[in-house]
């Protein structure tokens, strides 16, 4: 068998299995970032096909992980001179400074085993190896055969693993156990993917094994006794560093949350995620998109100071980098891009920024239960911020910048501030507590710029739909709270959608209409026949003109308006022409003789005497009557109108 000859000072060595089809040389390019040492072990039909592509090769046929014991013998004591060791399968895209990076990072965090991501459009058998853009490396207890990384004392101790299984299906769970699973030192390292470029288990290696991968997978893992558990979830890890980072709140209803971080990536797509998970579930949000603070814990209403303080501690735990911190409430959106642009304007020579910023100098101007639960307790935080008075902000999208949080957390005893605000039974302390410690070290603070007649930044009173179209057209406002539940999700939707659009408050009511089932049940109503009365017109009197030259004159209007019928009687003289509804008759009436006879009264009565408005008759005789009373005075006339 060959034998290596390990030479240089190169601190790490790249193995791999690989056939025909193999990919190896994309993983050489760049060449001034080539950092390794690059080992073959060829397994293909065409001899010395790769042997000036690498450090070392040799030939050897069967399958990928029992031969890997046979190239570590190739390399004898050599292979100690290595830091680490990494062992791609040769359907992998990488070049040589992701790898580099990788193993710089493997390194400098001190893990025992590792691996790289894998691309959002690799294939891939398990969704924990995908990258996740909110963290830099996760912290798991599953690493896949597919990119191992290992340490030099981890590559010992598990190489008596590597002939166990001719697929490698099951060393992924048996590893972890033989390490003894160790905490924060195996992990997936999102800062470096890689591209997985073949189905899972369709290359070639798979088409050799005696039985199938499920054989290997329980024959091992039931000889080391390791627990199979294809749920594998990461339970920690170092955030990624982006210039505005958002630290989120939530502790209930993870459908709405998810719409509310889809919220946060559209309009923020360059910023980070923190969610801190205030509920009594543990695995509440874990598998949203989002870096999960380490520190979370249960909070309740009222008491949400540490929530802010625990994110802006393990931030700086692990050194992230960032220009803002920001903090969020679960029942707020965005509703147009922008943000970090804006707050690089706002926030010009200020280190915080906050919605309405009031100034409490002493007891008398505490004008609520919350700045008097302050000032009971003014004797311990007055000690911490050495001043007289304390600011407030509004709670929601309060923004520091790290160089006042790094202050702070250097200015404070982090153990103690940790028990005081455990303790505290200020209300809405989270309002109070940081704002007033910036200020205390020098910082200087400013407020929201707020447009008095759209408040769309308050505490009660959900926001409606028209103040978020307002809201969303107005260059002050990037945010709206609050908006919670099914209105957030609405919100949302029209969001994602492109605009929120106005809503007419006072719209037109259509008119209801009756089912036609109504309206076949409706009974038939007759109607009754409704016979209009003509409209009678007075006859107009002819006119009579002149005609030239004759002295003869000629009626004007030669046809009636209506046809009459005329009654004559003898010696009787014509009154008037009476209106009726078919014809038109007039009516003669005997000639008025000089004495009239009035009617006989009834039985009991007395005759009529003279009285006022009586009549004396010019008949002989003479006498008193009563006006007769005629035809006419059914029409409202006296006789002889």
């Amino acid at each position: 068998m060959t034998r290596f000859e390990v030479k240089g000072d190169k601190r790490f060595l790249v193995i791999g299995r690989v056939g025909d089809t193999s990919i190896h040389q994309q993983w050489l390019q760049p060449a001034e970032y080539k950092n390794f040492d690059l080992c073959l072990s060829y397994f293909g039909n065409t001899p010395q096909r790769y042997v000036n592509d690498c450090d070392f090769y040799h030939e050897i046929p069967g399958l990928k992980w029992p031969t890997v014991k046979d190239t570590i013998e190739a390399f004898g004591d050599g292979i100690y001179h290595y830091d680490a060791i990494w062992m791609p399968d040769d359907d992998i895209s990488a070049n040589a400074y992701d790898i580099n990076r990788m193993f710089k990072i493997f390194m400098e965090q001190g893990l025992e085993l590792a691996q790289p991501s894998l691309t959002l459009d690799s294939y891939y058998g398990h969704g924990i190896t995908l990258q996740n853009s909110n963290y830099f490396l996760r912290y798991s207890q599953f690493i896949e055969p597919m990119v191992p990384l290992y340490t030099r004392e981890t590559f010992q101790k598990l190489l008596p693993t590597f002939e166990k299984s001719e697929s490698g299906w099951g060393l992924d769970f048996v590893w972890p156990k033989v390490l003894g699973y160790p905490h924060q030192k195996l992990a997936i390292i999102d800062e470096v993917a890689v591209k997985h470029t073949r189905r899972v288990g369709g290359g070639e290696l798979y088409k050799n094994i005696s039985g199938s991968q499920w054989d290997d997978l329980y024959r091992i893992t039931a000889e080391y006794d390791a627990a199979i558990n294809f749920r594998m979830t990461h339970y920690g890890g170092k955030p990624k560093g982006k210039r505005v980072m958002f630290a989120l709140l939530a502790h209930k209803d993870e459908h709405v949350l998810a719409a509310q971080i889809e919220n946060i990536r559209k309009f923020n797509p360059e910023a980070g995620i923190v969610l801190y998970n205030g509920g009594e579930d543990s695995q509440f949000g874990k598998g949203m998109n989002a870096a999960v603070c380490e520190y979370s814990r249960h909070l309740t209403w009222g008491h949400l100071a540490p929530f802010l303080w625990d994110v802006m501690k393990w931030l700086d735990e692990h050194k992230v980098n960032y220009e803002y911190l920001v903090n969020l409430d679960d029942d707020m959106l965005f509703v147009k891009p922008g943000f970090e642009a804006y707050l690089d304007q706002t926030m010009r020579g200020y280190d915080c920024m906050g919605w309405d910023m009031q100034t409490c100098r002493s007891v008398r101007e505490a004008d609520n239960m919350n700045k008097q639960s302050m000032w009971e307790e003014w004797g311990r935080w007055g000690s911490l911020f050495q001043t007289d008075h304390f600011l407030r902000y509004f709670n929601p999208t309060q923004v520091y910048r790290r160089g006042i949080v790094k202050k702070m957390l250097k200015a404070a005893d982090v153990s103690l501030v940790d028990q005081w605000l455990s303790e505290s039974q200020v209300v809405a302390l989270e309002e109070f507590f940081f704002v007033t410690f910036a200020a205390s070290l020098g910082g200087k603070c400013r407020e929201f710029p707020r447009d008095q007649r759209l408040n769309v930044m308050r505490h009660e009173h959900e926001i409606e739909q028209n103040e978020a179209h307002a809201a969303m057209h107005h260059y002050m406002y990037h945010t709206i709270h609050p908006v919670k539940g099914d209105r957030l999700l609405h919100l949302h939707n029209q969001l994602m959608a492109g605009d929120i659009p106005y809503v007419d408050p006072n719209p037109p009511q259509p008119q209801p209409q009756p089912s036609p089932s109504a309206q076949a049940r409706r009974p038939l109503i007759r109607r009754k026949r409704v016979v209009l009365k003509k409209r009678l017109l007075p006859r107009k009197r002819p006119m009579l003109k002149k005609v030239a030259g004759k002295r003869k004159k000629v009626l004007n209007n030669k046809k009636p308006l209506l046809k009459k019928r005329v009654k004559t009687v003898k010696a009787v003289k014509t009154v008037k022409a009476i209106k009726t509804i078919k014809t038109i008759r007039t009516i003669r009436t005997v000639k008025p003789v000089k004495a009239v006879i009035p009617k006989k009264p009834k039985s009991g009565k007395k005759r009529i005497q003279p009285k006022v408005g009586m009549k004396k008759l010019s008949a002989p005789g003479g006498g008193w009557a009563k006006p007769q009373s005629t035809i006419w005075s059914k029409f409202g006339k006296k006789v002889g109108a």
